[in-house]
């Protein structure tokens, strides 16, 4: 049966590709500039940043109509997401939810703050509120599909951040969850995923970062992380770790992809160590993971896709995208997928003999993630 969805690009360009079973991709070059960074879950909405020529970082859109294996694709309109905001010059999206709403960071020249913006309806972009009403400032990193939203808070006078959720949306008041002090000694907080059962992952800072799993007022250390990126709606989480077996020189700085099958549970590497390094940067509810790896730490990165079935799968090995990739293209990283198995990413691409960084589309040609 063909899936007929409507996705939408803000701000940047998709990368994608999921080679599962028999699974070959389409692979579509979303143009330059774009830096894709997050894909809603079911509808594939996509977000990220478009930088100028003169190093602006501007939101902007495009779409494309995917019918089966088959997309169509737009022009890009670039057209500023936050126009009109007070001394707006720049802003990155961050987060897209399936309804279509995109949360990010404003960043005016008085101090950032947290915004939400419809792209459907594309209504006046609402400013979020820092706690009890305040004006500090503040990052909106992630949203669900409840539309809860998940982020950080200077505090003030003190240069601290706080986590904090916006638990109705936008427009109501933003909601410290805890002193971070309060919590092993930590300086800082940031929540930067949150799930659709409103269970998040989060930095806690002091002299060292510690990624933690929060779930309703309950912490979880999570073992033996370098970096945690991403987080399903089954609780499992994708990121990297120095793997102890690791054989790459240097290894123990080297981070090797993982999951963990639960907050709780040990690291599990997707590499089995033969790669010099590698990271994981997202996961969909089937447990496929994207992301980058660098075989040798001679050349560029390469992007890759993992699942139980068929292990880690460089996105640029001959037959995984058909037709092939053309002379020049080399995908090198995966940084977001949803839950058809699209993915989205950037690439190399030789224009007149010199390289430069797009964003790309692979669409699963039979079945989906």
């Amino acid at each position: 049966m063909k899936t007929t969805r409507n996705v939408f690009l803000l701000a940047t360009a998709v990368l994608g590709s999921t080679a599962l079973g028999q699974t070959t991709y389409k692979y579509y070059d979303l143009g330059q500039n774009f830096t894709p960074n997050n894909i809603s879950q079911s509808t594939g909405y996509i977000v990220g940043k478009f930088t100028t020529s003169t190093g602006d970082i501007r939101d902007a859109y495009c779409t494309f109509t995917c019918v089966g294996s088959t997309a169509t694709v737009s022009a890009v309109n670039l057209v500023p997401l936050l126009a009109g905001q007070p001394h707006q010059d720049s802003g990155l999206p961050t987060s897209v939810n399936d309804s279509g709403y995109v949360t990010g960071v404003a960043l005016p020249v008085n101090g950032p703050y947290g915004y939400e913006w419809n792209l459907v309806t594309q209504n006046t972009p609402v400013q979020l509120p820092g706690p009890s009403g305040t004006n500090q400032p503040m990052f909106a990193l992630a949203l669900n599909n409840s539309n809860v939203i998940a982020g950080q808070v200077i505090s003030a006078p003190m240069v601290t951040l706080w986590g904090a959720l916006w638990l109705s949306g936008p427009g109501t008041l933003a909601t410290a969850i805890a002193d971070p002090f309060a919590f092993q000694g930590a300086f800082s907080c940031s929540f930067f995923q949150i799930n659709n059962l409103g269970d998040c992952l989060a930095n806690l800072s002091n002299s060292t970062t510690v990624a933690n799993f929060y779930n309703h007022g309950t912490w979880t250390g999570i073992a033996g992380a370098t970096t945690v990126a991403a987080l399903n709606d089954n609780n499992q989480i994708a990121g990297s770790y120095p793997h102890p077996t690791n054989t790459a020189p240097l290894s123990t700085y080297n981070p090797t992809a993982c999951i963990w099958s639960s907050p709780s549970a040990s690291p599990t590497p997707l590499d089995n160590a033969t790669q010099w390094s590698s990271k994981a940067l997202a996961l969909n509810n089937s447990q496929t993971v994207v992301g980058f790896l660098n075989a040798l730490n001679t050349g560029p990165n390469q992007a890759f896709v993992w699942s139980s079935a068929t292990g880690m799968v460089n996105l640029n090995t001959a037959g995984v995208v058909f037709p092939a990739l053309p002379t020049g293209v080399s995908l090198m990283s995966g940084t977001a997928i949803d839950n058809f198995g699209d993915i989205v990413g950037t690439s190399s691409v030789m224009v007149n003999h010199a390289p430069q960084t797009h964003a790309f589309l692979l669409v699963p040609s039979t079945g989906g993630a």
